[in-house]
């Protein structure tokens, strides 16, 4: 059973009664009016009148909520809202500790495709973060590196770690409550050492902790690419 105010609303832009059409909706009866657009396949004359209900800045500002979250993005999808899909999912990937629910929002399955990518570009995201950040840990058994480096190195990780209480080790448990973006704002603020370069001229490679943290806030925290997903939903229809 469709919502009855949303279905009204759909019901004038297909029968063409624009004038009596609300300026504004809110983000419950928009999500309900994507509902019938998607299920109805009706999406394309409504998505110009979604881009205006949604021109106020407030309706796509960050979200309290998680549920509100997951209802914008499942409206980008259905209107095929590029920008703002890019934007959200991205929201999704660096905020979120684990998979974004749909909360009952009766989803096709392509548009659950996105929710499952959300969460394996988070996981892809920490995974390669934590790979820089405990490379130092890795590179104290290499023989080929300068010793004094290594030493100093380890001392600036595990130094690092307990100043910003993260955890010590790079096992996935131990990283399960904290986020993509809550990680890269400590590392932004890491510690290194004052001085630059190696006194010992030892003939070896001199490893950088600093470095390593520099390549970790490179890795991309993009939203997912809307020409991949968008135009499979759409295709699908």
């Amino acid at each position: 059973m469709f919502d009855p105010d949303a279905f009204e609303i759909v019901l004038r832009i297909v029968h063409a009664q624009l004038h009596k059409l609300p300026k504004e909706l809110s983000l419950a009866t928009m999500t309900q009016v994507a509902i019938i657009a998607d299920d109805l396949q009706c999406s394309d004359p409504i998505a110009h009148f979604a881009q205006q209900w949604g021109s106020n800045n407030d309706f796509w500002s960050a979200s309290n909520t998680w549920i509100d979250l997951s209802r914008k993005i499942f409206i980008c999808s259905v209107f095929q809202l590029k920008d703002k899909f890019s934007w959200l999912t991205q929201a999704a990937i660096i905020h979120s500790l684990k998979k974004v629910s749909s909360y009952g929002i009766p989803v096709p399955q392509q548009i659950l495709q996105t929710v499952d990518a959300i969460e394996e570009k988070r996981t892809i995201l920490m995974k390669e973060q934590l790979k820089y950040l405990f490379t130092v840990e890795k590179e104290l058994q290499d023989e080929t590196l300068c010793w004094e480096c290594r030493a100093q190195n380890f001392g600036f990780l595990k130094y690092n770690l307990l100043l910003h209480q993260l955890p010590a080790s790079e096992s996935s448990e131990l990283w399960a409550n904290i986020t993509c973006q809550v990680l890269k704002e400590k590392m932004q603020k890491f510690k290194y050492a004052t001085r630059t370069g190696c006194q010992y001229k030892s003939g070896l490679k001199h490893p950088s902790f600093k470095k390593q943290i520099t390549e970790a806030l490179k890795v991309s925290n993009a939203g997912l690419d809307p020409a991949s997903f968008l135009n499979t939903a759409a295709a699908a229809k």
